[in-house]
């Protein structure tokens, strides 16, 4: 919906149009809006018209309107008359999901005294019914930690895979920050099962060969203060 503004100074009176001006400008008493095509002179195309007017309407405004701005016109016999401004009321803001916390269930993962895990994602609501999952998880390892087997972690809801048995679609990033020495490791985060519940850490990389997955002591020891971390970002599985 528009608005306009009415500025009560009127401007000089504007000589009479010429009767060769567009039929659009013959209406009696009639009120249009108009988008301001050029500011000096003062042009406008009215609503519904393809092009701007040929000769420079009279106007009420105090101020000259920019270009590409809206105005309320009124056709008073052959007479263009700009009224005031619009003002378009302005769509409300776009409120999104708020982050959920959420705690990652560990598997083959030891934090250690004194580790934290943290785990957080928000839902957006699909045309067709589905959702979209947005999120991560942050883990901070205490003493004595470790990682046994191949490690994954639980998702705050399970992925959607495209058939039974699709293993390592990937749905986002992780990095590993292993505190001896400032050595970082980074890499793919994968569906660890067919039921896409949770995930495991691909594309590791020991400093000379790549390695599948993060394991027992691959790509590094865990010890104390090292930080393991990934965002996701999927499609959600419908639910059961």
């Amino acid at each position: 919906m528009e608005t306009f503004t009415m500025f009560a100074q009127l401007a000089p009176a504007a000589p009479p149009v010429n009767p060769s001006q567009p039929q659009s400008t013959q209406s009696l008493s009639a009120f249009r809006w108009a988008t301001v095509t050029q500011a000096d002179p003062l042009r406008i195309r009215l609503d519904g018209d393809t092009v701007a007017l040929t000769f420079t309407p009279e106007s009420l405004l105090q101020v000259v309107p920019e270009v590409g701005q809206r105005v309320w016109v009124q056709l008073y016999g052959r007479r263009v008359i700009v009224l005031g401004v619009g003002v378009a009321t302005p769509s409300p803001p776009l409120i999104l999901p708020a982050y959920q916390n959420y705690d990652p269930e560990l598997n083959n993962i030891t934090l250690g005294t004194s580790g934290e895990k943290y785990g957080w994602y928000s839902e957006y609501p699909m045309a067709d019914g589905g959702a979209f999952v947005q999120g991560g998880f942050y883990l901070l390892f205490g003493t004595s930690p470790g990682i046994s087997a191949t490690c994954y972690v639980s998702l705050p809801r399970a992925a959607w895979t495209p058939y039974t048995g699709a293993l390592q679609l990937s749905l986002g990033t992780w990095i590993f920050r292993d505190q001896s020495g400032l050595h970082h490791y980074g890499g793919e985060l994968g569906t660890w099962e067919s039921a896409g519940t949770n995930v495991s850490f691909s594309g590791a990389w020991d400093g000379t060969a790549p390695r599948s997955r993060v394991t027992g002591g691959i790509p590094v020891t865990v010890a104390a203060t090292d930080v393991l971390s990934a965002t996701f970002a999927y499609r959600a599985a419908p639910p059961s």
